[in-house]
């Protein structure tokens, strides 16, 4: 609440008297700009109604932000539920990048292929400057693993299309890239539930995103790679926002699709859109790193073809990982998650993780 105090001298002295009872409320005194009247601005020492969630939770560093918010949603939802498609019809698709709603990612985060500086070691990563090999992920795998809360299936659902993923109503459809409202979306497990994302793997938000199940059905439990023959989706039916900035260079007029075929090997791969294939890498290794052994965290369930096959994969999702580094919204995907799940996805604070493991051991 704002009141102005007239700037006559009577009127004044009347003012003051009855703002010297307001003041035992607390408040703070300004001058408007531009005027010579003074505003007195009430702040009440309790706020009535929910807070407002701190999307910070613990930063890299290790210092605590927002730590006292509770989770706003039930943190003991039963593990196993099914659930995971939104009720509703949905909504009118809209082309994102220009969406209000989107994060603005500011100038500063690294474009396509450009790595960006690398985050300085501190807190948690401190000492980890030049660790490699087993003893990196060994260590990586204790800050994933140590203080982990799952929220349960049903409820990391909600938490991705109600709050983790949700801009003003909407969400960006991961391999469209087109922004939509929740009713209809699913949830796509970037490592698929037939290679292993069960039990408290398959609630782990690190790797869910909302996906139109038009779409994700036809991946399947396919890994991700590049595809150099296309058999979906024919042109009437393309999976893409033509209007994204995202896609790596000289890729504008296929970049922003995602398709389905076989890859120089003649192997059957999954290939996301450019701007999301980053994410892939990230959630893919983290996945390794925290379900699939610590000191030698492997792909090779997760491809499916075989060890040749699985060192094509890694080779392709570490030279996804350096083409499509973490943005503003990653990163802040990143924050939301961990206030959760209470922890982070080492992958995401720094990329550069990735080239120095063996997912193929």
């Amino acid at each position: 609440m704002v009141r102005t105090i007239p700037s006559n001298l009577s009127s004044l002295i009347l003012y003051m008297a009855i703002l010297g009872a307001s003041a035992c409320g607390g408040g703070t005194s300004i001058l408007a700009p531009g005027h010579r009247d003074l505003l007195f601005v009430d702040t009440p020492d309790v706020v009535d109604g929910p807070r407002e969630l701190d999307p910070g939770g613990l930063r890299p560093d290790g210092e605590a932000v927002g730590e006292d918010v509770a989770p706003a949603a039930d943190m003991a939802a039963e593990e196993g539920d099914e659930a995971d498609t939104a009720a509703g019809d949905p909504g009118p698709d809209d082309p994102g990048p220009s969406d209000p709603g989107q994060p603005d990612p500011g100038p500063g985060d690294p474009g396509p292929g450009d790595t960006g500086s690398v985050a300085p070691y501190t807190g948690v990563y401190a000492g980890l400057e030049d660790v490699t090999g087993t003893e990196l992920a060994r260590r990586l795998c204790a800050l994933v693993t140590d203080g982990y809360d799952s929220v349960g299936y049903s409820t990391a659902g909600d938490l991705i299309r109600d709050e983790v993923d949700n801009f003003g109503g909407r969400l960006e459809e991961i391999y469209s890239g087109i922004w939509q409202n929740p009713g209809g979306l699913n949830m796509e497990h970037t490592w698929p539930q037939s290679k292993g994302a069960d039990g408290i793997a398959k609630s782990d938000m690190y790797h869910l995103y909302a996906s139109n199940p038009d779409y994700n059905s036809p991946r399947g439990n396919l890994p991700y790679g590049d595809v150099t023959v296309k058999d979906w989706p024919d042109a009437a039916d393309e999976v893409c926002n033509h209007a994204c900035t995202d896609a790596f260079p000289g890729r504008a007029d296929v970049g922003c699709c995602s398709i389905r075929g076989t890859d120089g090997s003649g192997q059957k791969v999954f290939e996301p859109r450019d701007a999301h294939k980053g994410n892939v890498a990230r959630a893919v290794f983290y996945f390794a790193l925290r379900y699939e052994g610590c000191e030698r965290p492997s792909i090779s369930a997760y491809d499916g073809y075989g060890a040749s096959h699985a060192a094509i994969t890694e080779a392709v999702h570490k030279e996804w990982n350096r083409l499509d580094p973490p943005d503003a919204d990653e990163r802040a995907r990143n924050q939301r998650i961990e206030v959760y799940q209470r922890v982070r996805n080492p992958f995401i604070d720094h990329p550069e993780f990735a080239d120095r493991i063996d997912f193929t051991p």
